[in-house]
């Protein structure tokens, strides 16, 4: 009986310690692509403003605030429905972007930290071997599916979003995230009554998707099942051991951060300007030349991320079932955000 006891304890104890380095792992690896993301934002909108690129259909306004809750809610349900279609067709799209992604996030390892190169990810082809590089990590989740690669495709996505989508005012931020807030509700909390149990958004987060390699062998007669794995998990969400993020839960408040840490660059200048009072400035459109401030926005909206995505994990495990991210994030990073506003002004 006592080695029967020594046994269960050790058997919880092994899962107990599993599902903490699981949680840490993932808890690490958001924060810290929501940092990245927003550094790389100041370098990339400071970059393009000096040479005069800079797109504006790249910013979210009111109207794209109020469409991307009802967006993602379509194609939420046509891939609850029709999954096997939709997948399919979700892969190669995200074949394509993933590259792009990860050229973008391996920049810092070829190119020097400079205005000029961190513009040209953007506006022209990329060095050979970062592109090799890309390549080779795409073709390697599609033959083997590994959670690891399929990670750090979804880890460059989102900061290949934050980095480029902007926010043009505090105001917009506070509507995208409270939409989105509520959107987040609905489909984790309130589907399963509507949907005969089934939690819609964790039913798609967990599907997997038919690999195209392996059907395009299949069609012209080749047996891959050596080549490559016979379904992918698609790099929508990051995941560890039994833990489970969207992509969303990073990338949405991660503009809120982005846009806090564009302001602080921009507040370096306001400040000389002011007698040394800092200001914000109307838009968060980046002075030329520095980085982000010490006391700043963006370290408020970074920590009011990490407070709240930390919430949202114990709450996970304290209730044992999938919890909607953004209920803890969103009050979080906006309250931390507006306080460190206000406080500046």
């Amino acid at each position: 009986r006592r080695r029967r006891r020594r046994r269960r304890r050790r058997r919880r104890r092994s899962a107990l310690m599993a599902a903490v380095a699981n949680a840490a792992a993932l808890y690490v690896a958001a924060v810290s692509t929501v940092a990245v993301g927003a550094v790389r934002a100041v370098d990339v909108e400071r970059a393009l403003l000096k040479h005069r690129e800079l797109d504006e259909q790249l910013t979210l306004r009111w109207r794209h605030a109020l469409l991307v809750p009802v967006v993602s809610s379509v194609a939420l349900l046509v891939l609850f429905y029709f999954f096997a279609v939709a997948a399919f067709m979700l892969a190669l799209v995200l074949l394509a972007v993933s590259v792009g992604a990860l050229v973008f996030l391996f920049e810092p390892l070829y190119a020097p930290a400079t205005d000029a190169n961190a513009a040209s990810s953007l506006t022209s082809w990329p060095p050979r071997t970062a592109l090799a590089l890309a390549v080779a990590t795409v073709l390697s989740w599609l033959l083997t599916d590994h959670f690891v690669l399929c990670n750090l495709l979804g880890v460059a996505m989102c900061v290949l979003s934050v980095a480029t989508l902007r926010l043009p005012s505090l105001k917009v931020a506070a509507a995208l995230m409270g939409l989105l807030f509520v959107y987040d509700v609905f489909w984790v909390l309130i589907s399963p009554s509507l949907f005969g149990g089934t939690n819609v958004m964790v039913h798609v987060a967990t599907s997997e998707a038919t690999n195209p390699v392996r059907t395009a062998a299949t069609a012209v007669g080749v047996d891959a099942a050596w080549i490559a794995a016979r379904s992918l998990h698609l790099p929508m969400k990051l995941v560890t051991g039994s833990y489970l993020l969207g992509l969303g839960d990073i990338t949405v408040p991660g503009l809120v951060v982005a846009y806090a840490a564009r302001v602080d660059a921009s507040s370096l200048l306001a400040t000389s300007a002011t007698n040394g009072r800092p200001v914000l400035p109307s838009t968060s459109t980046p002075a030329d030349g520095g980085g982000v401030a010490t006391a700043s926005l963006f370290a408020h909206a970074l920590a009011g991320y990490a407070v709240g995505l930390a919430t949202a994990m114990a709450a996970a495990y304290g209730y044992g079932i999938a919890q909607p991210a953004l209920i803890y994030v969103v009050p979080a990073v906006m309250l931390s955000t507006m306080v460190a506003a206000w406080r500046r002004r």
